[in-house]
């Protein structure tokens, strides 16, 4: 080891049959194969932060897959959107980053977070995203940035989609697009978003891919 920050394979082996008194749950992490995938210096040494990193991210993964089966009710390896809505409302709480979001704000910064999982994970629009796509996916990884305790750079929280930031700044334009404040966006009513930057074609086919509601008075969508 030493100053370098190196571990040689005797010492990781060493660590490993250590590790091995106090169960087996420790072993995975510390095979020659393990050892093998990192690059190795004139010594033959690893370099430990690589290596401390790759372990995290693996236990991370095990206890995500854990939470995110918790969800799915129907036990088939998959979410649906409700199971999904469930597991990030009740993660909330749980995130450092999210602390002063308004109670109040939850059924919206859910419904936003929800969408961005399933406009990537679920193009086929199904309904539902495998727990292994999830998993696999940099999605969750943004929206577990959130659990740090130290606040997101202003650069970071803009760039990050599931920031209260950001959620807030989705809401704001929601609401000024909203103009008759009934909740819902109209085809005139999108067609507003950044000084008319969408098209027919691209509005049209929004409406065509999502449920849409015929408004009472005028029968428009």
């Amino acid at each position: 080891g030493g100053e370098e920050g190196v571990i040689s394979y005797e010492a990781f082996a060493d660590l490993r049959r250590e590790l091995a008194e106090r169960g087996e749950r420790f072993q995975q992490f510390f095979l020659p194969s393990t050892f093998l995938k990192f690059p190795r210096d004139q010594n033959g040494c690893i370099a430990i932060f690589p290596f401390f990193t790759f372990v995290v991210r693996k236990v991370n993964i095990r206890q995500t897959r854990v939470s995110l089966s918790y969800y799915d009710q129907l036990g088939c390896g998959y979410l649906r959107e409700k199971d999904m809505e469930n597991f990030i409302f009740e993660l909330i709480p749980t995130l450092p980053q999210l602390a002063s979001l308004h109670e109040e704000f939850y059924p919206f910064y859910v419904f936003t977070a929800v969408r961005k999982f399933f406009f990537f994970l679920d193009p086929k629009r199904t309904g539902r995203v495998r727990i292994r796509d999830l998993l696999s996916s940099p999605i969750i990884i943004e929206l577990y940035e959130l659990r740090q305790e130290a606040p997101l750079a202003s650069s970071e929280a803009e760039s990050n989609w599931f920031s209260m930031q950001s959620a807030l700044k989705v809401y704001g334009a929601y609401l000024e697009l909203d103009a008759d404040q009934n909740g819902m966006l109209s085809k005139n009513e999108l067609q507003q978003y950044g000084t008319g930057m969408l098209t027919e074609v691209f509005i049209d086919r929004v409406f065509e891919e999502y449920q849409t509601y015929r408004d009472a008075e005028t029968g428009e969508r």
